[in-house]
């Protein structure tokens, strides 16, 4: 039986092999970067430099985009616009966000349809579209290199029982799409405002779905990733 030494000297060979092709692969990565996801690269570590402008993107995303009031939804930008600094969001977007958050109060639905297309313009590389020809065209693109994708579906906010429901049938639908085979759920997504003092009552209510999603899996041959969760409810 190895001594504990023994142990941790594998332990540490083992650390220090996995930390070097790391390192490789990321040497490797950077070589195949075009100038448009150096960009982006540099947009997104100068965000997280400014605590405002991460809390402004976060407004804009999912409050902003997500509302189709636009009484409401340019009320909300508005808010996230007066956030927003050169230090997070670089020049032209810092004073440009300002500009357009001034003139949201005489033309609204201009403003926030601007607004629409600029985010998913420089999310486009993020976020797929989940219409099923263009998602395979993408899926497939990248089998032919060798890379699998785990699929996260993305929507509306889950307040109830009714969002929860249309999260749940999307995600059942992407199971049953042939080039789909990995994809990552939240339980919180799917069962609306679990109870934290309700320990039972809550499993029960996940149970419920998780055997659907799990048989629905097992049918399809999809690997269900169960995905993080706020602490509040792990």
């Amino acid at each position: 039986m190895p001594s504990i030494f023994e142990t941790d000297a594998k332990l540490d060979l083992l650390a220090a092999t996995a930390i070097a092709h790391t390192k490789e692969l990321m040497a490797q990565s950077d070589k195949l970067r075009d100038r448009r996801d150096k960009a982006n690269r540099k947009r997104v570590a100068r965000l997280f430099k400014d605590p405002k402008a991460i809390e402004a993107t976060i407004t804009l995303t999912d409050e902003v985009m997500r509302i189709s009031s636009i009484k409401s939804s340019s009320r909300i930008f508005r808010r996230a616009a007066k956030k927003a600094s050169i230090i997070g969001f670089g020049p032209l977007n810092g004073i440009g966000l300002h500009i357009i958050g001034v003139i949201s109060n005489l033309l609204p639905s201009p403003v926030v349809a601007l607004v629409h297309q600029r985010v998913r313009s420089l999310s486009k590389d993020l976020i797929l579209a989940s219409e099923p020809e263009k998602l395979a065209k993408h899926m497939n693109k990248r089998s032919e290199k060798g890379i699998s994708l785990n699929i996260n579906v993305l929507g509306e906010a889950v307040l109830g029982d009714h969002e929860a429901d249309i999260r749940f049938q999307s995600i059942l639908e992407m199971m049953r799409r042939p080039e789909v085979n990995y994809i990552s759920v939240k339980l919180s997504s799917i069962v609306a405002q679990l109870i934290i003092i309700d320990v039972e009552g809550s499993i029960d209510r996940v149970s419920e779905k998780m055997r659907i999603l799990y048989r629905e899996a097992q049918h399809h041959g999809v690997f269900v990733n169960l995905d993080m969760e706020e602490y509040r409810d792990l």
